[in-house]
């Protein structure tokens, strides 16, 4: 059974969700942008030579006793390689062939089953002289590690999915959660948190590094959104294209607010994504609360219709007993009363669970290049709760 609403809070909760529908602003200060974009060196190649093992030359390019020559392989004027001479590790560059990165041998690659705990101790910290704070969920290891950028839902604070996000980073990603704006404060218009996203996304550039004891690999980013930030996500990455590998949509909500506080609806217009994109969806998402309490995720502007506008590679996953806030932490302090106004099911932690291993076979498919991972995604079968996918 679910559990029950008290009803102060789904007062206070119909009041902030009204909130929600009509758009009503705060504000952000102004930042300085400094013009960066994710991944620069992104469509670099970076797929490892191959080449025989006795393909050394000699001294003025002649062939050694064990340069045994393929079939085909016959040298131009000059020692040119024919066209299945493929170079070797030891073959000279020419000044314009600089190798890119490795994406599985240069990073670290995670092993332990997504839906569990990872194999890194992670280290919580928070970032203050960014353009808005920010959470770093650190890992300890040597080795280089993907950043993945998770922007919170309508009323939440990163600190809330604590859990969430330390799962998901102890898997080998650095794990960045900005807060836009916390209760009791009125949130920003979309448009003003789209502009301090963009600012934030900048400022990462050049200062994540200082903040971190990890070696990142800025050029391997990932997104993440939850509700109304999967909507800000689309819209930044729409209105400000960046680099990035991967995108994890956590039970999206768009909206049009109301006729005296309108805002833009991202899926009228949105992004043309080419990276692979999780949509996680929950069955209870649609349903309204108590006393007259709108839906937290109603229908034509939830994960259904942001999965149909998406034509890359995607998955949709639909936890059929679980609500739309179901993946926050058991005790979430502050809330006044946003915590606890949507439709709820049996528990959290196992849609935490879910929700954790759903973005960790993406993230690890997508950053950390084990390709496999991404067959979690359509197993059904090992999922901790009763799940419906659609993948394309």
């Amino acid at each position: 059974m679910y559990r029950t609403h008290r009803t102060l809070s789904l007062l206070i909760a119909l009041l902030l969700t009204a909130s929600a529908c009509s758009d009503e602003t705060g504000t952000i200060d102004d930042g300085t942008d400094v013009g960066w974009e994710f991944g620069d060196d992104i469509g670099a190649d970076t797929a490892p030579s191959e080449n025989s093992h006795n393909d050394q030359p000699g001294p003025n390019g002649q062939t050694e006793p064990n340069d045994e020559p393929e079939p085909n392989d016959q040298p131009g004027p000059n020692d040119e390689p024919g066209p299945n001479d493929e170079p070797g590790p030891n073959d000279e560059p020419g000044p314009n062939d600089e190798p890119g990165p490795d994406p599985v041998s240069d990073v670290y690659v995670g092993t332990a089953d997504p839906y569990g705990p990872g194999d890194l101790s992670v280290d919580v910290h928070e970032v203050e002289d960014s353009p808005v704070p920010i959470w770093i969920f650190e890992p300890e290891t040597d080795e280089p590690l993907p950043v993945v950028v998770f922007q919170h839902g309508f009323y939440m604070r990163p600190v809330f999915y604590s859990d969430l996000l330390t799962r998901v980073a102890s898997h080998g990603f650095v794990v960045v959660a900005p807060l836009m704006y916390a209760a009791p404060n009125l949130p920003p218009s979309i448009e003003d948190e789209v502009e301090a996203v963009s600012e934030l996304y900048d400022w990462l550039a050049d200062h994540l590094e200082d903040h971190v004891d990890a070696e990142l690999r800025l050029d391997l980013m990932g997104f993440s959104g939850h509700s109304r930030g999967a909507k800000i996500l689309w819209l930044s990455l729409r209105d400000e294209p960046r680099d990035h590998l991967a995108v994890a949509n956590v039970d999206p909500v768009d909206g049009a607010g109301s006729a005296f506080l309108p805002q833009p609806r991202v899926l009228d217009d949105p992004p043309t994504f080419t990276a692979p994109s999780l949509v996680l969806g929950t069955g209870l998402g649609p349903e309204p609360g108590d006393f007259f309490a709108p839906a937290c995720a109603p229908e034509d502007d939830n994960y259904v219709d942001f999965f149909d506008a998406l034509t890359n590679t995607a998955w949709k996953v639909i936890a059929v007993e679980y609500g739309h806030l179901d993946m926050l932490d058991d005790t979430t302090e502050n809330c006044f009363g946003a915590c606890d106004a949507c439709v709820d099911g049996p528990d959290r932690a196992t849609m935490r669970q879910l929700t954790g291993g759903m973005m960790v076979a993406l993230f690890r498919g997508a950053l950390q290049g084990d390709t496999a991972a991404f067959d979690i995604l359509s197993d059904s079968g090992n999922a901790p709760t009763d799940v419906e996918i659609e993948s394309q």
